[in-house]
């Protein structure tokens, strides 16, 4: 380990993410009814999160949680410092706490004792989750050689860019702090309006809709990711909810991304396309075909069926041309991007007989189209897989339609 991440523990990393992405975290405070206090931890060893949810539910003024103190952290950094490890830190949004005013002052407090330390603390301007990612993506950057000063210059430009959206079930808790009133909070959760909102630059919850029902909510929501997101290929992607699992299990689960015009761009192109009796692969790609003595042979047959030929062109064209700039893919197939366009190009003038083979490139994108809808029905892709792939079929139908 080069230098040390530390979030506050608000980030709500589970134990799993923070010990693939060796992510440490400073623990804040609970104040509870009855006036006692207790260790804020993100494994809830002191009361599960299902009872602790559902006694906030019962009494919401009853709780308050607590940063961390100027001395807590001091001495969470003084330990890094004493070894000469340099530390990234980063915390929910200053905006809605005074975490990161503490850190700075306890990041001060250090170098009067170790002037050498290397300190670097960011501001996330996001809260929970969105603070994680953070946190995360400056740990691959670390995993990458990247020094200190640098990921922090990283995580410094890369912040405004990170989303944090959801919405609210109980409008009570924005009663609480004042932003509507609380005849407003009980008919809106009562006909069950969701607020819809992302974090913005200012480090507070912009709104950015106001729907009826959980449903048109993860519509709202699953479109606005659609939009938004930069390179879904190569992003990591956070999903959590305050006492949500089933929710979050459905949005993991069920999410399509292929927005309603797209699909009835893809239905009516289906439509056209004429049946067929011809022996189709399922997985036609350079690794499912072998050469011998002037022969081929076909392997991997597990999605072997009969129809339209033109969908195992549509895959073979998916590969070749729309994933082999992922390196993924290029180490998978022990292939580099010019040897899968070469194969391409190969492959597509022997096929057709012709040197120009543009307009089969076309239609071949189109069928690549509905390659990628097929692969979300029958591979039940995880929720990143899921949120790419619509990423990829938004691309394919402004391209090839």
């Amino acid at each position: 380990m080069d230098f040390a991440i530390i979030v506050d523990v608000t980030c709500d990393l589970s134990q799993d993410i923070r010990e693939k992405f060796d992510i440490d975290y400073i623990p804040g405070h609970w104040a509870l009814p009855d006036g006692s206090e207790i260790p804020t931890t993100l494994d809830w060893e002191a009361v599960s999160s299902e009872e602790f949810y559902s006694k906030l539910r019962k009494n919401p003024d009853g709780y308050h949680t607590s940063p961390p103190s100027v001395m807590e952290i001091y001495e969470h950094f003084k330990r890094y410092a004493e070894k000469g490890t340099g530390i990234f830190y980063t915390c929910m949004t200053s905006a809605m706490s005074g975490t990161f005013d503490f850190a700075t002052s306890a990041k001060e407090k250090v170098l009067k004792e170790y002037p050498d330390a290397q300190i670097y603390l960011v501001d996330s301007r996001k809260f929970a989750t969105g603070a994680g990612l953070l946190a995360v993506l400056a740990a691959v950057k670390r995993s990458q050689g990247v020094s200190l000063y640098d990921t922090y210059l990283y995580a410094e430009a890369i912040k405004p860019r990170i989303h944090q959206a959801g919405w609210h079930d109980d409008l009570a808790f924005t009663a609480k702090k004042g932003r509507i009133s609380n005849a407003k909070a009980f008919m809106g959760t009562l006909i069950g309006i969701k607020p819809v909102g992302d974090f913005s630059e200012s480090g507070l919850t912009t709104v950015l809709c106001k729907v009826k029902g959980e449903k048109s909510a993860y519509k709202v929501l699953l479109d606005y990711i659609g939009e938004t997101i930069e390179d879904p290929e190569n992003q990591v992607i956070l999903v959590a909810g305050s006492d949500r699992r089933e929710q979050a299990l459905r949005a993991v689960g069920n999410a399509t991304f292929v927005s309603r015009k797209n699909r009835a761009v893809l239905r009516a192109f289906v439509e056209t396309i004429p049946e067929d009796t011809h022996c189709s692969h399922g997985d036609f790609q350079s690794g499912n075909v072998l050469l011998s003595e002037g022969k081929c042979y076909w392997i991997d047959l597990g999605r072997f069926a009969y129809g339209n030929p033109l969908f195992d062109i549509g895959h073979l064209y998916q590969i070749c041309n729309i994933y082999a700039p992922m390196k993924k893919v290029q180490d998978l197939f022990h292939m580099s991007e010019e040897q899968f366009h070469r194969f391409w190009d190969a492959f597509a003038r022997e096929y057709t007989g012709l040197e120009d083979h543009r307009d089969f490139d076309r239609l071949a994108g189109k069928y690549a189209a509905v390659d990628v809808v097929l692969r979300t029905i029958f591979l039940s892709p995880s929720f990143a897989e899921r949120l790419f792939f619509g990423y990829q079929i938004r691309k394919l139908v402004k391209q090839y339609f």
